[in-house]
Formats: structure tokens, C-alpha cells, sequence
């Protein structure tokens, strides 16, 4: 097993990756060794999307002192701004999700929304970046005509109906994205999972007071399985706060729910993918579980885990897409779920696809062409070494996971 926390990490991190956990004691170790370092603390914390977790765990312990003083001020100052803005964030969720069930159409939040609502918080001492609902196939395209028929517009931010996006384009109310999507993502072309249906996930539910009305949100097992895989989309690129949602969640699970995470695991083909994952949750924060499993597949998924974690810089998240055009190329195309067009929802394979590609391509011109993701980050990575380098690492973890999955 790996040191706790691995040995890459350099100081920042390591404080930060303590601050997550319970131990005051481990946490204002690394913090004495952090605060001198290069990037300063709070700047990793931002990266990691963990500032408000830190401000709040510097006060708690009342350790702000250890951070020079204009650390200190910064810190406070964008924890006060992202506060605000995921308070922003959490009111359009709210409002979205009142008029849907005005409407009769049922949803589920997943990612951070799922995890805000089940812990009974106000707010989530981590960044979210938008708001993710789940909607039956056969009503998401009427959702969203809905939604924009009552202020909600395009994002504007890059999209493609492709075998792995199971959702429509992005909405926004204001700078405020809103994701609907019709299936968990079967993870890009990494994995042949078969992740839960909305059906699956609604009948595990449990109805959960949030914001005046009750929402069905998604068992802890169900919310690992989400997190676990959605961590795959960028080929495990994912600051540390996603290993974070892990922990909080793991720290959660009950005996009962123990169970039913394994039943879950093995109906999605991804039993061995999630023990080593749950496996390095346990290398950073002991107190949750054992480490990973002893072996080479475990080992190459930890080398480019703690590597992408320590550097997270861009290049490592923009070789996903161009593993699908090499996989496509060498003829693997079909491992890639190749009944996705089928699960479409019944009006986007009625042709609603093509009306909503004229519209974008009305709206944005070729700029939509020049921007969408395939392009854009095959343009990028052509001139990039460090592309080169993640593209390797791609390949290299597509074929341990595979293997993985059987």
C-alpha cells in the first residue's frame, strides 16, 4: 500500500487532502508544513474546489493564524463570493425543480445536488459548478421546453449528441447552468458500464425535505455509483473534492447499504473498478477502509489518479474525447454501448436531434463546429506534449478498465 497520503503530494495538497478528514491533529501537522509551500494553500484549495471547506476548518480549529495574513484575506473573501454564488446556484436548483414537479415530471438530482439534499445542509462546503437532475427518457424533452418556456435559456457551452452525453444541451438561468440528462453517463469511452436507469434510482429514493417542497433523492450506494463513474469521464482528471464527495459518502454508507452498494456494483459491471477506488479513498483517509487491492490493475489506476490529482492541469482533461476517435480507428468502435441510440428519448429519435442542431447552429454559426469538444481538444492537443503524455495515460487506463469490467 501507498503512504498515507501518497508520497507524490506535495505539501498543499497533503494539507488539504487532511483537512477533508476528521484528525485535527493530522491536520494541523500538514498545515504547519503547507504554509510556507509553493502554490500557497489557499490557491490548491481553490483548484480543488475546496475553499470553503478550508475557511471553515481554519476557523473550527482555529488555526487561521498559521496562514499569513493576506492568505487569510483572500481566503475569506472568495469563500464569502463562492458562498454566494452557490447560494445563487441552489435558489435557480430550487426553482427548477418546483415547477418540474408542478408540472408532473418527475427528477432526481445527482452529483452535488444529490449530495447537498441528503446531508440536510444549506449549503455544500464545496464548489458546484452547476445543477444535475436525472428525467425520465420520455419526458425530458417536454422538461426542457418548460423550463426555457419559463426563463431558462442555452448555456452556450460546448455540446454534441454523442454515445456518451445522455443529456440535453445545457440550460442557464443567468450565469446559473442547469444539466438534464436522461441516463447516468455510460463514461465516455472508457467503460462499458450499465449504470442504473431512472427507474432503478427512483425506486431507491428516499424522500428528503429540501427547500419548502420533499425530494426523491438518491440512496448513498446509488450516490457512490454516480461519483465513482462520473469520475471516469475524464479519465480520473478530477480535482480532489470528487474524492471528497467519496469519503463524505463512504463515512455514510450503513451495513445495509453495504450490501445493496455490492448488489448495485455487480449489476453495472463495475465491481473491481469501484473496490479500487473506494480502495485509494482509503489511502487518503484511513479511517474510512482498507486501501486498494494488491495488484498491477490497481497500481496503474493509482499512478494516474495521484498524478492527475497532484497536477490537474488542463491537458490532462482533454484527451477523452480523441480515445473515442482512437478506439473508432482501430475498430473498437462497438465496445462503445452500441445500443445508445436506442435509449435516446422517444422525441429525439423522432428527429427532435436535428431540430436542436439547426437551432445551435442558427444561433452560434460555425463557431459551434469550431468549438465542439472533439475538435477543439484535438486542435489542442496537437500542440501540446502534455496532451500527448494524457492521451498515453488514456489509452493505458481504458485498457485497465476494460479489463476490469470483464
Amino acid at each position: 500500500m501507498t503512504p498515507n497520503p501518497p508520497d507524490p503530494f506535495p505539501p498543499p495538497l497533503r494539507a488539504l487532502a487532511a483537512c477533508v478528514g476528521d484528525a485535527d491533529a493530522r491536520f494541523a501537522g500538514a498545515l504547519a508544513t503547507a504554509v510556507e509551500a509553493t502554490p500557497p494553500l489557499p490557491h490548491v484549495a481553490a483548484v480543488h474546489g475546496l475553499t470553503s471547506l478550508l475557511y471553515q476548518r481554519l476557523r473550527s480549529t482555529g488555526l487561521q493564524d498559521q496562514l499569513p495574513s493576506e492568505q487569510w484575506e483572500a481566503l475569506k473573501i472568495s469563500h464569502v463570493r463562492r458562498a454566494r454564488a452557490q447560494q445563487a446556484l441552489l435558489e435557480m436548483a430550487a426553482d427548477a425543480v418546483r415547477l418540474l414537479q408542478e408540472a408532473g415530471v418527475p427528477c432526481l438530482p445527482i452529483k452535488g445536488l444529490a449530495l447537498l439534499a441528503a446531508s440536510g445542509e444549506d449549503y455544500l462546503p464545496r464548489d458546484m459548478a452547476d445543477v444535475d437532475l436525472l428525467l425520465p427518457a420520455d419526458r425530458i424533452v417536454s422538461a426542457s421546453r418548460l423550463l426555457m418556456a419559463s426563463g431558462w435559456g442555452e448555456a452556450r457551452l460546448p455540446w454534441s449528441l454523442t454515445p456518451w452525453t445522455y443529456g440535453l444541451p445545457p440550460l442557464a438561468r443567468g450565469e446559473m447552468p442547469l444539466e438534464l440528462h436522461w441516463r447516468l453517463w455510460p463514461v465516455g469511452p472508457l467503460l462499458p458500464y450499465n449504470l442504473p436507469s431512472f427507474a432503478a434510482l427512483a425506486a431507491d429514493a428516499v424522500p428528503t425535505p429540501w427547500a419548502g417542497m420533499e425530494l426523491p433523492v438518491p440512496g448513498v450506494p446509488a450516490q457512490i455509483i454516480t461519483v465513482a463513474a462520473a469520475m471516469t469521464v475524464d479519465a480520473l482528471a478530477v480535482p480532489l473534492r470528487h474524492w471528497a464527495d467519496l469519503y463524505h459518502l463512504r463515512r455514510r454508507l450503513t451495513d445495509e447499504g453495504e450490501g445493496r452498494l455490492w448488489e448495485m456494483a455487480a449489476g453495472a459491471r463495475m465491481t473491481d473498478y469501484l473496490r479500487i477506488v473506494l480502495g485509494l479513498v482509503g489511502e487518503l483517509w484511513p479511517e474510512v477502509g482498507p486501501g486498494a487491492p494488491p495488484g498491477a490493475q490497481s497500481d496503474a489506476v493509482r499512478r494516474i489518479a495521484w498524478r492527475r490529482l497532484v497536477h490537474t492541469p488542463r491537458e490532462t482533461r482533454r484527451a477523452s474525447s480523441l480515445l473515442l476517435l482512437w478506439r473508432r480507428l482501430h475498430g473498437a468502435g462497438a465496445q462503445l454501448d452500441p445500443a445508445w441510440r436506442d435509449k435516446l428519448p422517444p422525441e429525439l429519435r423522432a428527429g427532435v436531434a436535428a431540430e436542436l442542431a439547426r437551432g445551435v447552429l442558427a444561433e452560434v454559426g460555425t463557431s459551434f463546429v469550431a468549438g465542439s469538444k472533439l475538435l477543439r481538444r484535438t486542435g489542442l492537443w496537437l500542440v501540446s506534449p502534455a496532451e500527448r503524455q494524457a492521451l498515453r495515460e488514456e489509452l493505458a487506463l481504458s485498457e485497465v478498465l476494460w479489463g476490469l469490467a470483464g
